[in-house]
């Protein structure tokens, strides 16, 4: 019975062994696994990281551009700002020299129209020397016919 006993002992120390021999075998299989898995982490981690370098750096290169534009825009809107302005002041300056040359135009008119009425007197007035230079030579011969009979009836009286 003894012997049967340390038989048994003896298989289940041999099957102790084998199982500490494969469990030996399994630990060392998940360490290596564990390795690989870290340095896979550490890549991973070194991913990561030149990643968040290159969204850092895009991120300070987008708002520098972003920064670049929007004072593009803003040098525009005051630049377009400044060309309506001018428009602005254009149109009343056109108007006002529209109103100038409806202005003139008038003036002219009534100009053209007073020398109208300056050549009409004119011609009236022309017309009226006309006729008193006609009266005046009418009267000068009258006067000298009158002198002519008068002196004619002084001598013959």
């Amino acid at each position: 019975q003894l012997l049967q006993q340390l038989t048994a002992v003896e298989d289940n120390l041999a099957a102790k062994e084998r199982d500490t021999t494969a469990l030996e075998r399994e630990q060392s299989r998940l360490k290596q696994q564990v390795e690989m898995m870290e340095a896979e982490k550490a890549n991973l981690e070194k991913k990561v990281e030149e990643v968040e370098k290159a969204r850092v750096s895009n991120q300070a290169l987008m708002a520098t551009e972003v920064k670049r534009l929007t004072g593009q825009v803003v040098g525009k809107t005051e630049e377009n700002s400044q060309l309506l302005q001018q428009l602005t002041t254009i149109e009343e300056k056109m108007a006002a020299k529209e109103s100038d040359v409806a202005a003139l135009e008038r003036e002219k008119a009534l100009l053209k129209q007073k020398v109208e009425a300056m050549k009409a007197e004119e011609l009236r007035l022309e017309s009226l020397l006309a006729e008193m230079e006609k009266a005046k030579a009418d009267n000068k011969k009258l006067v000298q016919g009158e002198v002519k009979r008068l002196t004619q009836t002084v001598l013959s009286s």
